[in-house]
């Protein structure tokens, strides 16, 4: 889908752009740029619910390409990028062995955080 961002002040303000938001892993081979954006609500014990990260991460890892992008936007503990997306990512699809920073991006959306769990 063509377009800008929502909410902009003023026709014509923000430069267009191609933006395509999908429950369809399989557009990603087509892709440069995947934001893994999903709930993280607190569970009984009041840790981080990371169950939706997961299977997305894992969607995500089996249509990835090299030199893409990852980004995850998701309110959780420090650390989660490194302990459950990138190892996902790292395994690919393919279980060739993937080098993150060389043969792809992570990136994180800081925003609010929550306690690690107490494991």
């Amino acid at each position: 889908m063509r377009g800008t961002a929502l909410g902009a002040p003023r026709r014509g303000s923000l430069p267009t752009c191609n933006l395509t938001v999908t429950t369809d892993f399989s557009v990603l081979t087509e892709c440069g740029v995947a934001i893994i954006c999903v709930p993280t609500p607190l569970n009984k014990t009041r840790d981080p619910d990371v169950r939706s990260l997961i299977a997305a991460g894992e969607a995500v890892a089996q249509h990835w390409h090299a030199g893409m992008l990852v980004v995850l936007e998701a309110t959780t503990y420090p650390g989660t990028t490194e302990e459950l997306l990138l190892p996902m990512l790292a395994q690919g699809a393919t279980g060739q062995p993937f080098a993150a920073g060389t043969d792809f991006l992570p990136g994180l959306v800081a925003g609010a955080r929550r306690p690690r769990p107490q494991r």
